[in-house]
């Protein structure tokens, strides 16, 4: 009951229609950018270790990127410039050799993870660079012309790894069909691209969603993109997209108006479960649904997780304390009952 209460004065009422929640695995107290899961989300562990003697200071975590042949090794991005390598799954951490802030795009090799590709700044100008030994050696791969915009996001095609996707502050979206050695644009969107999502199951179905809440579609790896947002009834709330990776054709939205899943590429979608009273103040950030069962799905809104193992008609919640938010929601690949959770300002 207790757990319940501490929601209920962080959030006001809760209104859920066809659904229950509780409170379990609250978690407070440890200051840690890192969490994470070893159960699934009942409860949740701070990782911020370096040694016996040192811990990783607070830091503003914007991306995670797991290593597809090694359950153990994971890269945290941060907005600082601080990357980091854990290969002990979360249980101590070391700072890998790269001093560009504002890691928004990260992401590893799926064949071979030593292969590292990161976004950053340098000299003003937004980067993106490469590691072939695990990120000790970087090479530039790409950078623009003059100082300004950034790479807000980077991802690899988990089925043919020589091609990547990145995102940028000025409106481009760029693909690469040699691992980064040469880029070409494929869309100059209205506004930022913030987020690029791949279907795990079709390579060719891709989404973009921009910063004011818009969705965009491709159904050709990337040659032609059309606008799905006027299928949603209010898309300026989204602010988050995420594909389910065992479903085809099957991707989550989250925001100011709730959860919403559409099973048919976003054609149509569906809200299957309600959101806050006052959701407009507390919008779903983070999304992750489990790579082994589709009906295990958690979410994040500013300090409190919401986790549901039967397709969510039921959900538990852990409540987190600090000054940070949930930023980053991701299931370890390999380990699906481990989740890791990163917070930023």
């Amino acid at each position: 009951m207790q757990k319940i209460k501490t929601m209920a004065v962080l959030f006001g009422a809760i209104f859920l229609a066809g659904c229950s929640i509780s409170g379990s695995g609250i978690s407070t107290g440890s200051a840690s950018s890192v969490w994470k899961s070893a159960d699934g989300g009942k409860t949740w562990e701070a990782k911020s270790k370096v040694d016996e003697k040192t811990r990783i200071p607070m830091v503003d975590v914007l991306s995670f990127a797991f290593n597809a042949n090694d359950s153990k090794n994971l890269f945290v991005g941060t907005k600082d410039g601080v990357l980091l390598q854990t290969t002990d799954g979360g249980e101590t951490w070391k700072k890998m050799n790269f001093q560009s802030p504002k890691i928004y795009g990260l992401d590893l090799d799926p064949n071979d993870g030593k292969i590292v590709y990161a976004s950053g700044v340098w000299n003003k100008r937004g980067k993106i660079f490469k590691s072939l030994d695990g990120g000790t050696v970087w090479k530039e791969i790409f950078t623009f012309p003059a100082e300004g915009p950034l790479v807000v996001n980077l991802i690899i095609d988990k089925k043919s790894s020589n091609i990547i996707y990145i995102s940028t502050s000025d409106n481009q979206v760029l693909k690469s069909y040699d691992a980064g050695e040469s880029w070409q644009n494929i869309l100059n969107a209205q506004g930022p691209i913030d987020k690029i999502v791949i279907d795990k199951k079709n390579s060719n179905l891709i989404y973009l969603m921009g910063l004011n809440g818009d969705i965009s579609r491709s159904r050709d790896a990337g040659k032609t993109f059309e606008d799905i947002s006027k299928n949603i009834k209010n898309e300026e709330g989204i602010s988050v997209i995420e594909v389910d990776p065992s479903n085809e054709n099957w991707i989550y939205a989250g925001g100011r108006t709730g959860l919403l899943l559409s099973k048919d590429a976003g054609d149509t979608w569906q809200e299957f479960t309600s959101t806050f009273n006052n959701s407009k103040n507390y919008p779903i950030k983070a999304i992750a649904i489990n790579p082994n069962n589709s009906n295990e799905i958690v979410y994040g809104a500013t300090l409190a997780l919401y986790r549901s193992i039967d397709g969510g008609n039921n959900w538990t919640t852990s409540q987190f304390d600090g000054e940070q938010f949930i930023r980053v929601l991701r299931y370890n690949p390999l380990n699906s009952s481990e989740i890791f959770v990163g917070f930023s300002k």
